[in-house]
């Protein structure tokens, strides 16, 4: 069983191309076939009009019956065609050299019938082994059928132009099959060279190599999976070194809380540390490293959630100025014990958005955490919204140190500290998480930063539209 594209697709180019011209050959042999008989039968029928004429008188008045044979013998050799005339009885009244022995012969009711009852008629017989087409004329003298002449054509000659024109045909599709088959290997071996590469490269792949790609040349679809084949490839290339990076990243942050745990819980067992004030000390440390634990665990399973689209919840009309109020609320006292302030300035006709208001307070105090840790006393975080069309812009300001042009790309992405002196501060997974609520309500978020000039942390959310009762 053939399975390969390469001889599927050249068996089917060479299946169709042989169909084609065979199709193509026998029509043509059938169509001039028809052109020659159609027009040997007028070439008959047109000499037997005009001999018709001339023999009117021969008929009716048996006039000089010597010249008619000397005429009908010339003209038996001019045309090539046997002629016979007969009377309206049907009797054989002279005959060129050729039919001589039927002078004075009845013909039947099946040959002259319809001929002498005015009708020309044409047909093709055997005799012998000679097909011949005939054509009979009616002679009409005074309005009424007289005689009728017959004349006769061998049919070899037609066999002999049609085996000439088979044999060309032939020819051409032999050439035709050769050509064809030549074009049906060179875009088979096309079409299936990257196909067969695409799949080496995927087998490549799924072994985890991921250097190598598809060579995409032409415009057309096979060219076109080529590159997007290739563009596969490099997702699943940025999909696995995140897979790999995201792996040694959670192995990070689980490593230096458990080796703390484990070396204060070891002391604790081996009596190392003795007194109910160290022990005390400890056991907060204890706390507190489980407590960053219990974070980026719940962390990365809150953005788990988040990218299998499970944790939109049910969408309504959110009022970001009470937001903003519990968020101060519940802020005030951290914001103050950093020595900073938190400024927030609303316009008066702001609409409210399309989300949940938990979300939303929860991208705010991440971007609001954000901004504490990177801004230094006596410093400024500033909230302000306004809307765009049919979007609602919040941007998140703050006077910190700033981010570096070259790391504001990779801000977005799991794990990624730009201070990496505050590494124990927070899980590095704020960010990732705002994004994905964001986006996850139909909006977009960005940053502007500048080093010592602070940053600006801003997202848009979709305007909630009135709903009118009918």
């Amino acid at each position: 069983m053939t399975r390969s594209v390469f001889a599927k697709l050249i068996l089917t180019y060479l299946v169709v191309v042989t169909v084609t011209l065979a199709s193509s050959g026998l029509f043509l042999s059938y169509l001039f076939r028809n052109y020659i008989q159609v027009t040997r039968e007028r070439q008959l029928i047109s000499r037997g009009v005009a001999l018709a004429g001339l023999l009117r008188d021969f008929v009716t008045l048996r006039k000089d019956p010597a010249r008619t044979m000397e005429l009908l013998d010339t003209l038996e050799q001019f045309l090539d065609a046997p002629l016979l005339i007969v009377d309206q009885r049907g009797l054989v009244l002279a005959a060129s050299s050729r039919n001589a022995r039927l002078r004075g012969i009845v013909l039947s009711q099946e040959e002259v019938g319809k001929v002498l009852q005015g009708e020309i008629i044409t047909r093709i017989f055997t005799r012998g082994e000679q097909p011949y087409l005939s054509a009979a004329v009616p002679i009409f003298v005074g309005g009424r059928v007289a005689g009728a002449i017959f004349t006769f054509s061998p049919l070899s000659e037609m066999a002999v132009v049609l085996g000439n024109l088979r044999r060309l045909v032939l020819y051409a599709f032999l050439l035709g099959l050769g050509l064809s088959t030549i074009l049906a290997y060179a875009l088979s071996r096309n079409l299936s060279r990257p196909l067969h590469e695409m799949s080496s490269v995927a087998m490549e792949m799924a072994q985890g190599r991921f250097g190598r790609k598809v060579k995409a040349a032409g415009q057309d679809e096979v060219g076109q999976l080529a590159r997007t084949f290739n563009y596969m490839a490099g997702e699943l290339e940025n999909l696995e070194r995140m897979r790999r990076d995201f792996v040694a990243n959670v192995s990070h942050e689980l490593r230096t809380p458990l080796t703390r745990i484990r070396g204060y819980v070891e002391a604790l067992r081996d009596r190392v540390i003795e007194g109910e004030r160290e022990t005390e000390q400890v056991l907060g440390i204890v706390l507190e490293e489980t407590l960053r634990l219990n974070r980026l665990v719940d962390d990365l399973l809150e953005l788990s959630r988040l990218e299998a689209g499970r944790a939109r919840g049910e969408v309504e009309a959110v009022d970001l100025a009470a937001v903003l109020v519990r968020l101060r609320r519940k802020m005030e006292q951290q914001v103050a014990k950093a020595g900073l302030s938190l400024g927030i300035a609303l316009p008066e006709q702001l609409p409210p958005v399309l989300a949940t208001p938990d979300r939303v307070e929860e991208v705010l105090q991440n971007l609001v955490d954000n901004a504490l840790r990177f801004t230094p006393p006596p410093g400024e975080i500033r909230i302000n919204a306004g809307q765009e069309g049919k979007m609602v812009r919040v941007a998140v300001k703050d006077t910190g140190v700033g981010i570096p042009p070259e790391e504001l790309p990779f801000i977005w992405q799991r794990f990624y500290k730009v201070d990496r002196s505050r590494s124990s501060e927070g899980t590095g997974l704020g960010l990732p998480i705002t994004r994905e609520i964001i986006e996850m309500y139909g909006g977009q978020i960005q940053v502007e930063s500048k080093p010592g000039q602070g940053s600006t942390f801003s997202f848009t959310l979709p305007v909630a539209e009135e709903r009118h009762s009918s």
